[in-house]
């Protein structure tokens, strides 16, 4: 293998390696029949695969559903029971609520990941709690992604806009592309 041959592939597998999930924007796709939707390209990794964990939630000013997209790393930080290894009544108690919680997520989550084409299967039974239908919108959280119908999105920007400082208060910038 010629050297930039080989400086190209080492390149690769550092950006591979290096590469940490982060999420910006909006972007609109079309929901197919099977409950696949493009996954916007600017945020897949280098490798192309990606496991996501999707969450069934709902937004507390508005109460409107919508879905999160945890990596399963933050997934498994957020549902795992903690233990110091104590019988106390108080670790005892704070064990049970743990478990309370982890069997609510279980209840309402489902491991994702993206199929050869960089498309995102999410379970039918998720899209419809979370009253998605033929279109759906990512936005982009930083470390998560929430999956809203547009409609339920708008209404819980609105309810939370007395939240939003006075001058973050502008349109958003144009949502990414238009998948179908």
């Amino acid at each position: 293998m010629s050297t930039g041959a080989t400086e190209s592939v080492q390149q690769t597998i550092s950006r591979q390696v290096d590469w940490r999930p982060f999420f910006t924007s909006e972007y609109s796709y079309t929901v197919d029949s099977q409950g696949r939707l493009q996954f916007p390209p600017s945020w897949r990794p280098p490798s192309g695969q990606l496991e996501l964990v999707a969450v069934w939630l709902r937004h507390k000013k508005s109460g409107k559903e919508h879905l999160q997209l945890l990596t399963v790393e933050a997934f498994s930080q957020l549902s795992q029971p903690k233990s110091d290894g104590t019988l106390s009544p108080e670790t005892e108690e704070a064990h049970a609520k743990r478990l309370a919680i982890q069997h609510a997520f279980a209840r309402r989550s489902a491991q994702v990941e993206l199929d050869k084409v960089g498309r995102l299967n999410l379970p039918k039974k998720l899209l419809e709690r979370a009253g998605i239908g033929a279109e759906a919108l990512f936005v982009g959280c930083g470390d998560r992604i929430e999956v809203w119908s547009e409609a339920a999105f708008e209404e819980a920007l609105a309810l939370e806009s007395d939240l939003i400082p006075e001058d973050l208060r502008v349109p958003p910038l144009t949502r990414g592309e238009k998948g179908k």
